[in-house]
């Protein structure tokens, strides 16, 4: 259960970020030159694979388009 204490995600988080980032993978979208006319259909395939799912809170399209 220590994966649910805030202060430890947050820790996993950076070290998986620094980790992607040394090893030069992308962890934005601009890092894929993903355009803004195309986040709507990126967004609707990203809710399609059911992984959101798995959100402790409900997510939607709009949330999603604000980040």
């Amino acid at each position: 259960m220590a994966f649910l204490d805030e202060e430890y995600r947050e820790n996993y988080l950076d070290d998986l970020l620094s980790f992607y980032k040394k090893i030069g993978l992308p962890i934005r979208l601009k890092d894929l030159d993903v355009e803004m006319e195309e986040m709507d259909a990126v967004i609707d395939k990203g809710i399609e694979t059911g992984e959101i799912e798995h959100s402790p809170y409900d997510i939607n399209h709009n949330m999603i388009k604000k980040l």
